[in-house]
């Protein structure tokens, strides 16, 4: 054993220099440098796995658990959350019971419901439109434009509003309405045959007819109802023609002739009213005829209209026959 031969303070300073000596003089026992105790630990934490002293190298692992798959460089959570819960009820975005932001199929009704709901179609430019379609399986029934492809040229001009229909096979017939947008201008498709405007609806027609071998007897004098409709509550059009027939020695001053709302009574109303003049002349071989032009009727609740006329002759007898018409305007 050799002595140390150093003094005191010599040994101090050398050992302040020797990291070895120091680890020594603190008790740490750890070989190689660093300075950190091997009786120090590493805890893993909740969902953690591994740990320990460090003797030695240690691993802290993802503990594994229902809907969590470990990857090598991530960890993935498949574990599906409740649509209630703000999830998609599935694990898998493929399965998610969510309308696609880049497209998607809906098999339910969507219901908008606030304040204000709104629904905006945003055309990408001038030139394309703005479309709802209707189907019936893979088969187009009606197509909606709020804005169709009519090109945007200025003064307002372009995307305008127009209803399409289609034919069995999914063709387009030409469109029932349409729009303009400048104006307002509304063009609706006419009938393509020869039947009737259903009841209530516009372009509606009624009429009644009195053939001459059913004309209606005149008393001179006497105001007398040639026939009568029956219009339902709305905006009408009504007109109409009666024409007379007598005895070959009938003489005829005058003849009045009115649509009216009151049976076998005048309407004096510029519009519904005519007036014939005969002078007291022979009927024969003259047989009058009386035009009465289409006139409005605005009519609350359904009301019966008569074709009333009155006639001053003489000599002989004198009948009226004739037909009354009307048209639902609106």
């Amino acid at each position: 054993m050799t002595d140390d031969l150093r003094p005191p303070y010599r040994i101090a300073f050398d050992n302040a220099r020797d990291p070895y000596a120091a680890r020594n003089a603190l008790g740490i026992t750890s070989t190689g440098g660093g300075g950190v105790p091997t009786t120090r630990t590493i805890t893993s934490g909740a969902g953690l796995t591994g740990g320990g002293d460090l003797s030695a190298d240690r691993t802290i692992d993802v503990g594994a658990g229902t809907g969590i798959t470990v990857n090598a460089n991530d960890v993935a959570l498949t574990v599906p959350v409740s649509v209630a819960n703000g999830g998609t009820g599935s694990s898998t975005v493929g399965a998610a019971p969510f309308v696609q932001k880049a497209g998607d199929t809906m098999t339910g009704n969507l219901t908008v419901s606030l304040a204000n709901p709104s629904l905006s179609l945003v055309k990408a430019a001038s030139g394309q439109a703005a479309t709802i379609n209707a189907y019936t399986s893979s088969s187009q029934r009606w197509k909606l434009d709020l804005g169709n492809a009519t090109a945007e040229s200025g003064s307002n001009l372009g995307s305008n509003f127009v209803i399409t229909p289609y034919d069995d096979a999914g063709a387009a017939f030409p469109f029932a309405l349409s729009i303009l947008r400048p104006n307002g201008q509304v063009s609706f498709r006419g009938a393509t045959s020869n039947d009737s405007a259903s009841a209530g609806f516009v372009g509606e027609y009624i009429e009644s007819s009195i053939a001459a071998g059913s004309k209606v007897a005149l008393t001179t004098g006497t105001a007398a109802n040639v026939t009568s409709i029956s219009l339902t509550a709305g905006d009408w059009d009504a007109w109409a023609v009666v024409q007379y027939d007598g005895g070959a020695t009938t003489t005829v001053t005058a003849i009045h002739t009115a649509i009216s709302t009151t049976s076998a009574t005048l309407d004096f109303t510029q519009g519904r009213y005519a007036v014939l003049y005969g002078g007291g002349a022979a009927m024969v071989p003259y047989l009058p005829t009386v035009p009465l032009v289409p006139t409005r009727f605005s009519i609350a609740s359904t009301t019966t209209v008569y074709l009333v006329t009155t006639a001053i002759f003489g000599t002989s007898t004198l009948g009226a026959y004739g037909r009354l018409m009307a048209r639902r305007r609106r």
